[in-house]
């Protein structure tokens, strides 16, 4: 009377009530009054599938299938997409901490003109970029050689002033002895 399945899954049921079957499809239900299955008889009927009608003198052999959520294949599946995920959004982090990304961004920098009191070539610089500085610090050196032949220029006509200054010293000197001479010479004669 009982039948014996060696198939894994499936299960041997005894006084299982199995759902009443229609002969035709869209046939309606007659020797029942309910109107429509509750919740809990759906959920049984998703859990179990029924073989196809069977004689009364045998056992219904009842298919018992796993949850979608508990199957093997499913939770290695979700486990890989989750690794997947998490590497990925790792990876991501990584980069976005690093790197700074913008669609309509501006910069908005306190910017002050440096302007020198004189021009020239800048020899060294001791700022780095965007480096704080007060008034006073020294921000660059300007090369020095144009400057220092402008020094020897102005020491040369300096010295060359000088000795036009003694010479023309000496010539007020011989040019008052020239005149009290000629005025002597005049006034003797």
């Amino acid at each position: 009377m009982a039948r014996a399945t060696e198939e894994p899954g499936v299960e041997e049921m005894k006084d299982v009530e199995s759902p009443p079957h229609t002969e035709a499809r869209g046939a309606t239900e007659t020797t029942d009054a309910r109107e429509a299955p509750t919740e809990e008889e759906t959920f049984e009927e998703e859990q179990y599938e029924v073989a196809p009608d069977i004689p009364d003198d045998e056992t219904a052999v009842v298919v018992k299938r796993r949850p979608l959520y508990r199957r093997p294949a499913f939770l290695l599946a979700a486990a890989v997409v989750l690794l997947v995920a998490v590497i990925f959004g790792l990876r991501y982090w990584a980069y976005a901490r690093t790197h700074e990304t913008t669609d309509d961004a501006f910069i908005d920098g306190h910017i002050v003109q440096v302007s020198p009191k004189v021009s020239g070539y800048v020899a060294k610089v001791y700022v780095t970029d965007n480096q704080q500085v007060k008034e006073g610090d020294l921000v660059a050196e300007l090369d020095a050689r144009d400057y220092d032949a402008r020094l020897e220029a102005a020491r040369a006509a300096l010295a060359a002033g000088l000795a036009r200054g003694r010479e023309a010293q000496a010539g007020v000197s011989l040019t008052r002895a020239t005149t009290r001479a000629n005025v002597q010479q005049s006034s003797s004669g």
